[in-house]
């Protein structure tokens, strides 16, 4: 009998499907972490509703990766690659698996503290993160190789440089290119669902007018009010949330 995928139901995006290779990696302890990291720190001394989850964040994050490379896969006419889009799924999973408590609270606070002169980010501790998980998953239902476990991690920076994979491929976790990714799709929604804050920037109507064009993704020149709103709502939340006096304080 076949795998059911395991069906986890979101304010944000309603019911997502994860296939049996998904699930293997978010019940690790390294993934079940992210429960107890809240992904705006101290913010909810503020805005008492804001005690969301690094956690539910990257599976929202791992759903919008795994629906966008397949809309772009099957309706465009790309080459199909699986093993293309269980490497993007992952490495949207596992972004943000370098947070240490408090999310950026951490980063700003205790790793000056502790190494000043490391230039750490939790960007690297994802990528050392995803190291141990390669190890400690060898029998995963998915045949993963070093050479996959160098490209997630790649994605994961959203550095293409030296890598063979289709280009437009690390347009979708980290877009180093223009900053318009399914991060920041799904924090953006997120956090403003969470402040009880309104936003009118239409991630799902932007991913369903985009393509691949000259080896990146780009998006119906329609869309450029959505993609302002989308710039607008993350410029709002800096000034009055993510730079607060009271969550940088705390």
């Amino acid at each position: 009998m076949a795998q059911k995928n395991k069906l986890i139901n979101d304010p944000i995006h309603g019911y997502m499907s994860f296939e049996k290779w998904a699930v293997e990696f978010i019940d690790t302890p390294h993934f079940q972490r992210l429960r107890d990291i809240k992904q705006l720190g101290t913010t909810y001394y503020v805005f008492p509703s804001a005690t969301h989850s690094r956690f539910e964040h990257s599976l929202g994050t791992a759903h919008l990766a795994y629906t966008l490379t397949k809309r772009l896969q099957e309706q465009q006419g790309i080459e199909k690659s699986d093993h293309d889009l269980e490497c993007v799924t992952l490495a949207a999973l596992c972004h943000d698996l370098g947070h240490g408590p408090y999310s950026h609270v951490f980063d700003r606070t205790v790793i000056p503290y502790l190494k000043p002169s490391s230039g750490w980010r939790h960007e690297k501790g994802s990528e050392m993160m995803v190291e141990h998980l390669f190890k400690e998953l060898e029998s995963c239902s998915v045949d993963l190789g070093t050479d996959d476990e160098k490209f997630i991690k790649a994605l994961i920076r959203g550095d293409s440089k030296g890598n063979k994979r289709s280009p437009y491929l690390f347009d979708i976790v980290a877009n180093e290119r223009n900053s318009v990714d399914v991060d920041k799709f799904d924090y953006l929604a997120r956090d403003c669902y969470h402040l009880g804050m309104k936003s009118i920037f239409d991630f799902s109507r932007l991913m369903q007018f985009s393509r691949v064009m000259d080896d990146q993704i780009t998006y119906y020149h329609k869309e450029c009010f959505n993609i302002y709103e989308m710039f607008h709502t993350r410029y709002s939340l800096h000034k009055k949330v993510y730079s607060h006096r009271v969550s940088m304080l705390s």
